[in-house]
């Protein structure tokens, strides 16, 4: 096949092009040796090269070509099936690239925070699941966590490549985005590769531009605390802090791996008390990365508009301090996001957040209000998902180390929402409906399927019930077929109710699939 394109001029409108190198053949960095394509779409190849020449890609039995114009070029590769290996070259009738191994799948882009930026070797059962991990059909391209596109960062950018998952490079990626891909692969047949795009104790206004972000007065407020931060702070003196404080970090966090190492389940208090305090968060600046906007320039768009098949999203936690906004924030970046892939409707899988609180500190209900908002989001915003994780969270650790229960509730979201696998039973009972009675409250849920299931004790945690007045009690909950009745005897005819509406607690109700129940607010 072969197919003459021209629609660069798209991209150049986009900004999507800053690559160096402009008269040398050369293309954007996540194209390499070992990449997954994605499988049934036309997949995007882009780079630079000298001005009015013809770049022809081939790969499979497809041929295109496409004109260099103002030094950058793009070509789409017509679908494929699922397949491989594969030889992709690109030429420009003087040098010749050759990326080999290359597989056709399903490609998904895992992004957030710490969460999803923890690494398989220090998840729960770490050691032995980085030695086991032997799979050819899991491919992944970590993105280059980088501040500014500065030479010294992109020269970190330019040794990133994507890796075929072995137990020799399968410690650095995402665990979650592993036992995602492992049972996706694993369930479809094919190969799955993994953009591993995050970095920990960014907050949602790191992954979308100062554009999306000032466009919109509640959302600018992150810019302007931002700059508050800063102040009239020089980039010298920003550098001279964030220096000092690199040595601080470096040293806490090598000495918080050990303690993990020797306790995998050490707790935050006891860590700090070891290690020292954690020296959170780093210096602000006009070039740190935890700036708004910041990210979305150095690594989000380092890889749009790679092909792909859709985002996972496990963030949040950073935002505790905005939560009433949350649900704004993240149809902001859903919306951005699939405007750079030029897809309005890419499946958005949300990570909704577990239990946590901080030993000591009070129950704000931040987390129950980031929970609420993820959820709204789901509901609201097309081909988005939402996998509840109500019942992962540890005390007192932001980072709960049980991965591979995350992995696979993603995993049973797409395969059922995305892929049309039937009978995975993939959700969580979700409030439907409910009845108004003199002396309680009958709750009729989704996804119940068949039954609950009350786990480690007869009384029936989190519940709670409350009249006009709005003041919440604890309800007794009892479960009746494929709904539950809340009351308490000091409510006479209740109003509203609300489950697990807490940063930390512990759940027990779940439906007979094992899955918890899903949070939820009515007033």
């Amino acid at each position: 096949m072969d197919v003459i394109t021209d629609i660069a001029s798209l991209f150049y409108r986009k900004g999507l092009f800053k690559m160096e190198f402009a008269n040398e053949l050369r293309t954007a960095q996540i194209f390499s040796n070992n990449m997954v394509l994605q499988r049934n779409k036309q997949v995007l190849v882009w780079g630079t090269g000298k001005d009015n020449t013809t770049i022809e890609i081939s790969i499979a039995n497809h041929k295109v070509r496409t004109m260099v114009r103002n030094n950058q070029w793009r070509a789409e590769v017509p679908c494929m099936e699922a397949g491989g290996p594969y030889v992709m070259s690109i030429s420009d009738g003087e040098k010749n690239i050759s990326y080999e191994n290359v597989m056709v799948g399903e490609v998904w882009y895992a992004g957030g925070q710490s969460n999803m930026e923890l690494e398989l070797q220090n998840c729960k059962d770490g050691a032995k699941e980085v030695e086991s991990a032997d799979w050819n059909s899991i491919r992944f391209y970590n993105v280059a966590k980088i501040p500014t596109l500065e030479t010294h960062n992109l020269e970190e950018e330019g040794r990133r490549h994507w890796e075929v998952v072995k137990p020799t490079t399968a410690a650095t990626m995402s665990a979650v985005a592993y036992f995602f891909a492992r049972e996706v692969s694993q369930t479809l047949g094919i190969t799955v590769g993994i953009i591993d795009c995050y970095w920990g104790g960014t907050s949602i206004s790191c992954w979308m531009s100062r554009e999306y972000l000032s466009s919109d007065e509640e959302a600018n407020t992150y810019i302007l605390d931002w700059n508050e931060l800063v102040g009239d702070k020089t980039d010298e003196e920003y550098e001279k802090e964030k220096a000092i404080w690199d040595v601080e970090w470096k040293a806490w966090n090598e000495h918080s791996e050990q303690l993990r190492k020797i306790k995998p389940d050490i707790s935050w208090e006891d860590i700090n008390k070891k290690a020292g305090i954690c020296p959170w968060p780093e210096p602000a600046g006009k070039k740190s990365g935890f700036r708004p906007g910041g990210l979305y320039e150095t690594m989000v768009q380092r890889v749009a508009p790679y092909t792909i098949k859709g985002f996972l999203w496990y963030q949040g936690e950073e935002d505790e301090k905005k939560p009433k906004i949350y649900d704004k924030m993240l149809t902001k970046l859903i919306s951005q996001w699939r405007s750079d892939w030029s897809d309005d409707e890419l499946p958005f899988v949300i990570t909704q957040l577990p239990m946590w609180i901080e030993k000591g500190c009070a129950d704000t209900k931040s987390w129950a209000i980031l929970r609420e908002n993820q959820r709204k989001v789901s509901q609201t915003i097309k081909n988005t998902a939402l996998a509840v994780l109500i019942d992962c969270g540890e005390y007192d650790n932001i980072h709960p180390l049980d991965k591979k229960t995350v992995g696979h509730r993603l995993a049973l979201q797409v395969l059922e929402k995305f892929y049309n696998i039937n009978n995975l039973y993939a959700n969580s009972p979700m409030l439907k409906d409910m009845d108004l009675n003199e002396d309680n409250i009958v709750l009729y849920f989704d996804y119940v399927y068949g039954g609950f299931e009350v786990k480690g004790n007869d009384e029936i945690a989190l519940f709670e019930i409350a009249g006009e007045d709005e003041v919440f009690y604890p309800a007794k909950a009892v479960v009746n077929g494929e709904s539950i009745i809340i009351s308490n005897a000091k409510i006479k005819n209740p109003k509203y109710a609300r489950y697990a509406w807490t940063n930390y607690g512990i759940v027990n109700l779940y439906n007979i699939k094992g899955l918890p129940v899903a949070p939820f607010v009515t007033v």
